[in-house]
């Protein structure tokens, strides 16, 4: 199916509906989990799409364009920053496993995970008893003679992962 050029731009569904912007803020994430969720509710669905029903949920005052443009503005954003911990219950969801395949080419490198702080002068400090590292995107942790290992979606996914070991 080929895609059709919307007739309106964000900008302009703004200029429409001023309460747009202000309702935007508020409820742009909810719009987009609902449609995550309701994406693992119909597994047979073929693609992840920002659902009509529920922008109108929350942005009723909307035209049938506008809706399409808000769609597709939502959409592209949830692909912009799929890395984002609010979605990181989602990650392993089969389901959902081709929206979030490429996540590791979306996520930046965690590089600072290890850091507590800076110093007085402006330096940095790792945690007691860590050895600065270069952090990528996967994680191996041996313990009691079991490998764990994986990609690492964010630093609270990373924390994740070491208390699940702790407290195995």
């Amino acid at each position: 199916m080929a895609s059709q050029k919307l007739a309106m731009t964000v900008v302009q569904v703004a200029a429409e509906y001023p309460q747009f912007y202000s309702d935007r803020i508020k409820y742009e994430k909810r719009v987009i989990l609902e449609s995550l969720q309701w994406r693992v509710d119909n597994p047979f669905a073929r693609n992840l799409s920002v659902r009509k029903d529920s922008i109108l949920n929350f942005f009723p005052y909307l035209s049938k364009e506008a809706v399409r443009t808000v769609q597709s503005a939502f959409r592209a954003r949830f692909y912009d920053n799929k890395d984002d911990t609010d979605y990181s219950k989602y990650w392993n969801e089969p389901a959902l496993s081709q929206v979030f395949s490429s996540l590791d080419k979306t996520n930046a490198a965690l590089k600072r995970i290890l850091i507590d702080g800076e110093g007085p002068d402006g330096t940095l400090f790792a945690r007691e008893g860590f050895i600065p590292a270069d952090i990528t995107n996967s994680i191996r942790i041996e313990y009691n003679d079991l490998v764990f290992g994986g990609r690492l979606k964010s630093e609270a996914h990373f924390y994740d992962v070491i208390d699940t070991i702790k407290n195995f």
